[in-house]
């Protein structure tokens, strides 16, 4: 990071030594760019901490609105070293409510610099750029190159930045897979981006003050968009369980309900599963409430991991869970139900106890505790030494519908019924409606 830091200083010092003299109106010109921008800055911040303060996140490269279209305008219309100078202008108008480490701000500052000369050079390629006398063809074909001369300066930016991430991953770690295109949301945030430097350049080479009517259409859009994502998060909120991430009694009725009626328009079978902690009470009053959410919460990523994208999950109530399950009979249903308590029933989850100590506990048939010599643990009576902590399984009910017939109400009952019979029979156990399947995969029809 410091070797790029100093050779974009170091070429940046010989860019401006080596240029042809700026003019007059170019310095206003930027001078007005960098005014309108920081009225930009100064509009959004408020918006920019909210979203810091939603997401809880200062690390991570988010598309900012009011450093895309400045940058933009400063390559499409001012000479390369003061264009240049006003980026790291830009940078440092930002800096106060980057809220980020001056070391890695200062880096992702001089990545911006090779990624605007990378930019420049494909717009000068495909030059020369008038902005008098153009039909609207030219005129579209003009943005179009100016929305590419962006893409080009978004990719080389990310290059730079991964392979700074790649250098400093510890041994034995790899770098998570990279793709020039983002999520389309901060694509789309690019475009427009995009285009409003577009008009600010028009704007700086004919009309420069204009570039303030810009700057406020900028912060126009900013706002509108964060509202929106605010409005989108508050809805998601309303429907998600805030211990587990799954989706709570609200979220849950609200797609399930859609799913079966899905379900029954297209003959299709559906499944629902009842999960229940068994012997929840136990671990709250053992090792604490924050013991007792943890373990909430690794039935919620324990669900979520071993089912699809498009089955509902969501914690019912306490230390119920219900999983929705469209397009799946009885058979694949009991397999689903069968991965989630052999999951559960091998998990290790580190936790405290109540004195703060930390403790592991594991599921009710996880791997025995061994010692030297691969030797099992066992105490003086014959049990596991780790007996104690062995407290976490569920119990699983399974119920099953084709789709002309789908009720949820009567699912969530025969689920229920089947799940209590579940626990009768000694937990830790799957049973779908009246067949039961304990640990050791052996049917046992009443």
């Amino acid at each position: 990071m410091l070797v790029v830091d100093l050779t974009v200083l170091l070429g940046l010092a010989g860019a401006v030594l080596w240029s042809d003299p700026i003019s007059g109106t170019a310095w206003a010109s930027a001078g007005v760019l960098l005014a309108a921008t920081a009225g930009h800055i100064a509009a959004s911040a408020q918006i920019e901490e909210r979203r810091r303060h939603r997401t809880g996140d200062t690390t991570t490269h988010n598309t900012d609105l009011a450093m895309t279209w400045p940058v933009v305008a400063a390559l499409l219309a001012l000479p390369i070293p003061l264009a240049l100078a006003v980026i790291l202008g830009i940078r440092a108008l930002r800096w106060p409510s980057a809220r980020k480490s001056a070391f890695r701000y200062t880096f992702s500052t001089m990545t911006f610099l090779p990624a605007a000369v990378a930019a420049r050079m494909l717009w000068d390629l495909t030059g020369p750029h008038m902005w008098t006398g153009l039909t609207v063809w030219t005129s579209a074909v003009q943005v179009v190159l100016a929305i590419a001369c962006g893409e080009v300066f978004g990719i080389v930016q990310n290059l730079i930045i991964t392979a700074a991430r790649a250098l400093n991953l510890p041994p034995g770690e790899r770098l998570d897979s990279w793709s020039p295109i983002g999520p389309w949301r901060d694509e789309a945030l690019s475009a427009a981006g995009m285009v409003l430097g577009t008009l600010a350049a028009v704007s700086l080479t004919h009309v420069p003050i204009a570039v303030l009517a810009v700057a406020a259409v900028g912060a126009g859009i900013h706002w509108a968009l964060s509202h929106q994502s605010e409005l989108e998060q508050t809805r998601a909120q309303a429907r998600t369980d805030p211990k587990t991430g799954t989706l709570n009694s609200f979220g849950w009725q609200e797609q399930a309900t859609r799913q079966v009626a899905r379900a029954r328009g297209n003959h299709r079978p559906i499944s629902l599963l009842m999960i229940d902690a068994d012997h929840f009470k136990l671990i709250n009053d053992a090792w604490g409430h924050p013991t007792g959410d943890a373990v909430l919460r690794l039935i919620g990523d324990t669900l979520r991991s071993v089912t699809r994208p498009g089955d509902v999950v969501a914690r019912f109530g306490g230390e119920e869970f219900v999983v929705l399950l469209p397009d799946t009979g009885a058979a694949e249903a009991f397999r689903v139900a069968e991965r989630i308590r052999a999951t559960l029933g091998a998990s290790a989850l580190p936790a405290t106890d109540r004195r703060g100590g930390e403790i592991v506990l594991k599921g009710r048939d996880a791997p025995p505790p061994r010692g030297p010599g691969d030797q099992i643990l066992l105490t003086a009576s014959g049990g596991y030494v780790d007996a104690d902590y062995r407290a976490i399984s569920a119990s699983v009910g399974v119920a099953a519908s084709c789709g002309q017939t789908a009720d949820l109400r009567q699912l969530m009952e025969r689920a229920d019924a089947a799940m209590y019979r579940a626990k009768k029979r000694g937990r830790n156990t799957v049973w779908l409606d009246t067949v039961r399947l304990g640990s050791a995969g052996d049917p046992d029809r009443r």
